[in-house]
């Protein structure tokens, strides 16, 4: 039997192992010690009589048990469907009060879209009360945000509702759906309220405002007085989790409660579930146990509960319960003292025994007792199991003879193993491990007792080695692609490293990055992009050999170690199989896509013999990789580094200069290409750098974008434009350009219309050029954004068009007001034919969905004669007007007049 051993024994017993032994001296001992042990208690009748005593003492509480539980069982279903039906009838109520006051406010809503000026809110008011029965309170908010009117006078009550939950969902809703909010507490009254609102749209789909009611949460649940719920209570729920309204008839305040939060209850979990249905919960608001009966209200986003308290139902029970187990004791007391007069002194020796068996055999370790000549008195079941050995067979005497078993004369060399049964007079403690034939992997201890035997504890390892194993498998690689992980990946460099300097050859390492994964992931969703991975790690592997290493560092980064580099050409060429491996296109479930891999390399030990200075200088390599159009590699330079730092450095000389204002906005002409006429300007920022002279603003916006101070930076152009615009006539424009960054902050239209108000600027004055960057990322924001921001009077431009990737689905997709030629087209009109069948081709495009069309780069007459008798779009350029300061803009106003061709 081949044994792997891992000792950690003290010491090692010096003698060879003694087989088990049988023998006449065996057998005496044995029914020796039965007879000393058991005697005549261990009769047939004893056993017999404890059997009858337990199986009456089972049926009485068995039964007792079942009553009980039947009963208490009848008396859930009960209360359950009392508070369903409770809950139903209350249900029926409060949707009917709910609409009516949605009924008003449809009612009043109608009233003021159809004459707003001449509209009187506190007539109105007054009436629909009267006429319905109600005591509502209405108010108006403008589309601005702006409380218009107010049934009560606007002299207490909030100017700018603009912020409110309720103005912002209806705001962004192209539904008319009621909204109600959650509880308000007045600061004025002190008394609580809630929102009933819809919004106004006027004939032709304008959006005119807000109309509000204010409703007493009391009045929605004042009819608990006439529903039989004792110490329950009556709530309205909203769906977001908040208590509406809630009436607890132990409770003497009648708010209490109110605006709530129970999201996490059990109540919400099955609400958001069913419909309709009954759970057992603590109530939140007294913290009592309660059985709640809840339904929804379609169409309103609430939810009616009524519960009703479980002391209260089970109070009967209870009582009920009590009575019948005080006679369960009395006749259990009864039988036992019965049993006890039949049994005597034998239960006590039985049941010894007994738990003793159990618990042994229910012990999880296999557990052998070895006397001190060789004989084994205590096997348990489970040591059977593990050593496969044949099961005792005795009846009701311990076993004393050693176990006839082929094994058990197999004892391990040196007097080791599981089945060595030999006198441990002289071993001390030991442990160790072995693995069997069938793959098992025990743990083995044995103690020493001092009558010279010993106890052997038997534990199988099997499943906690695996997992180990596994956790360490985990650990070290990529649970989606099973490739090493960053962790791995540093052990097999750290290898690879050593090996190097230990006269082998060097080593490189590629950092690779996807190009537009992120755009696939987001399209197509997470299930595919996985895909997509695992199909890049297949190809990864089929382009290393035997001896390269590939890793997964997470997200869309995957590292190779390549082993035995001579030189530089050789990291070089697996770099370019690597871009054009993963250049080709992935098919997956009948969608194709393409995917491109920029890529850092970094030599050992040309450029370093630590595991993180060769992940930097990578990582640097691919930065370089990534800004010089992606889809390529470099290897690392010296030089990079200091390109780094210099951008790092610029990057906080930028951070100074937008704290200190010492960027500038200037304003580039945009004409219209019929008259010539100003059709507005274009806000370009300029940063003249107190040491560097002027900075590109190729340069500083892309350092910006990066960094994320685009939003201030956008921000600041923005409020710094829009102030200069006031200054100029009203016919002329003012074009402002939006990153993706700035375009994705939360709620953009409302920080434009923010700095519009704050700045005086009318909305229509404004437009904003967007590139398609912003569109990939998220369209579905994208285009809820732009519809915000068009519903303001903003128009909307595309700029660079025509240099993306799916530019035209961007035009029927998202309501544009015009598009911009990007000037790389107008620059190669007359040296590029294909130049100039793009810009025909998006000059007749503009024309037949009536967009307006902007040529920037204009800088010479030729391009402008050819533009004007193609399409005669607008023109942007340095032909016609250069980018100027602020403080030239009024003289160039003045001579625009005169501004001809013939000046240029």
């Amino acid at each position: 039997m081949a044994l792997a051993i891992r000792d950690r024994s003290e010491t090692r017993p010096t003698t060879g192992a003694a087989e088990p032994r049988l023998g006449a001296s065996g057998g005496a001992t044995a029914r020796r010690g039965q007879k000393r042990g058991v005697g005549w208690l261990l009769t047939r009748e004893a056993i017999v009589h404890m059997l009858l005593v337990g199986a009456m003492i089972g049926i009485v509480w068995g039964s007792i048990s079942v009553h009980l539980a039947q009963q208490r069982r009848e008396v859930e279903i009960r209360a359950a469907r009392d508070s369903s039906n409770l809950a139903h009838t209350a249900a029926e109520s409060i949707g009917q009060t709910i609409a009516g006051v949605d009924d008003a406010l449809r009612f009043i809503g109608a009233i003021f879209s159809s004459d707003p000026k001449h509209f009187d809110i506190a007539v109105w008011a007054s009436r629909v009360n009267r006429t319905r029965g109600v005591a509502l309170d209405f108010a108006i908010i403008g589309p601005d945000g702006k409380l218009g009117a107010s049934s009560l006078g606007t002299a207490n009550m909030p100017a700018d509702f603009s912020e409110r939950d309720f103005f912002k969902a209806h705001v962004g809703d192209t539904l008319d759906r009621l909204f109600i909010s959650q509880p308000i507490l007045g600061r004025t009254s002190g008394r609580w309220s809630v929102l009933f609102t819809r919004k106004v749209v006027a004939a032709d789909g304008w959006f005119m405002g807000v109309m509000v009611a204010s409703v007493d949460p009391l009045w929605l649940t004042n009819l608990h007085q006439t529903l039989d719920i004792g110490r329950g209570s009556l709530m309205l729920v909203g769906t977001d989790g908040f208590v509406r309204a809630v009436s607890i008839a132990s409770s003497q305040d009648s708010t209490r409660g109110v605006g709530q939060d129970i999201r996490g209850s059990a109540l919400l979990a099955a609400a958001a579930e069913r419909d309709r249905g009954t759970v057992a919960w603590s109530n939140p608001v007294d913290g009592t146990r309660q059985t709640v009966s809840f339904q929804r209200l379609t169409g309103y986003s609430s939810i009616v509960a009524v519960s009703l308290n479980m002391d209260d139902v089970f109070a009967p029970h209870e009582l009920y319960a009590q009575q019948y187990k005080i006679f369960g004791v009395c006749l259990t007391l009864l039988i036992l003292v019965t049993g006890c007069l039949l049994v005597n002194n034998t239960r006590n020796l039985l049941v010894s025994r007994r738990i003793l068996k159990d618990t042994m055999d229910a012990i999880g370790q296999g557990i052998v007792m070895i006397d001190s000549q060789g004989r084994i008195p205590v096997i348990n079941r489970r040591a059977t199991e593990l050593l496969e050995l044949a099961p005792h067979r005795a009846s009701s005497r311990p076993p004393t003879t050693a176990l006839a078993d082929p094994h058990a004369r197999e004892g391990h060399a040196g007097g080791h193993g599981p089945y060595s049964w030999h006198p441990a007079t002289s071993e001390k403690y030991s442990s160790y491990e072995e693995v069997l034939d069938n793959g098992k992997i025990l743990e083995i201890h044995t103690h020493p007792l001092d009558d010279g035997g010993a106890v052997r504890t038997y534990t199988d390892i099997t499943e906690r080695k695996n997992a180990e194993a596994q956790i360490i498998h985990l650990a070290l690689h990529d649970a989606l692609t099973g490739l090493p992980n960053r962790r791995m990946f540093a052990d097999l460099l750290t290898d690879a490293i050593d090996m190097a300097k230990n006269g082998g050859k060097g080593c490189a390492v590629l950092w690779i990055d996807l190009d537009r994964f992120k755009y696939i992931n987001d399209r197509h969703g997470h299930r595919f992009g996985d895909r997509v991975l695992l199909q890049v790690a297949d190809r990864l592997r089929g382009v290393v050999t035997g001896t390269d290493s590939v890793a997964r560092f997470g997200g869309d980064e995957f590292c190779i170690l390549q082993r035995e580099v001579g030189d530089r050409k050789a990291a070089e060429d697996l770099a370019q199989q690597v871009v054009a491996r993963l250049s080709d296109p992935y098919e997956i479930d009948g969608h194709e896509v393409s995917l491109s891999a920029s890529l850092g390399v970094a030599l050992s030990p040309e450029n370093g013999t630590a595991v993180d200075q060769l992940l930097t200088n990578a990582d640097t390599a691919l930065y370089r990789a990534k800004e010089q159009g992606r889809s390529t590699f470099k290897r690392y330079d010296p030089a990079m580094d200091v390109a780094i730092a210099e951008r790092r450095l610029l990057e906080q000389d930028l951070r100074v200069a937008l704290a200190l204002e010492q960027l500038s906005v200037h304003y580039q002409p945009i004409f219209k290409g019929s008259t010539y006429e100003i059709a507005g300007f274009e806000a370009l920022v300029r940063w003249l750098h107190p040491t560097r002279g002027n900075v590109s603003p190729d340069v500083f916006i892309s350092i910006a974008e990066e960094s994320s101070l685009i939003v201030e930076l956008g921000q600041w152009v923005m409020e710094t434009a829009f102030v200069e615009a006031t200054r100029w006539p009203e016919s002329i424009r003012i074009s402002v350009n939006l990153s993706p960054k700035q375009f994705s902050v939360r709620d953009i239209a409302g920080r434009i219309a923010s700095t519009l108000a704050r700045t005086g600027l009318p909305a229509g004055r404004l437009t904003l050029e967007i590139t398609e960057g912003v569109l990939i990322d998220n369209g579905d924001r994208a285009l809820a954004a732009i519809l915000a921001l068009k519903a303001l009077g903003i128009r909307i431009t595309l700029d660079d068009f025509g240099t993306g990737y799916s530019s035209l689905s961007y035009l029927r997709r998202f309501p544009f007001d015009g598009i911009k030629i990007d000037k790389s087209f107008i620059m190669t009109l007359f040296e590029d034919e294909g130049s100039r069948t793009i810009v025909q081709a998006i000059l007749a495009l503009g024309r037949n969905l009536n967009l307006l069309v902007v040529a920037e780069g204009v800088e010479n007459r030729e391009q402008l004669d050819w533009l004007r008798a193609t399409g005669n779009p607008n023109i942007q350029g340095f032909l016609l007007g250069r980018p100027m300061p602020p403080e030239a803009i009024e003289a160039f106003l003045e001579e625009a007049g005169g501004l001809v061709l013939q000046n240029h």
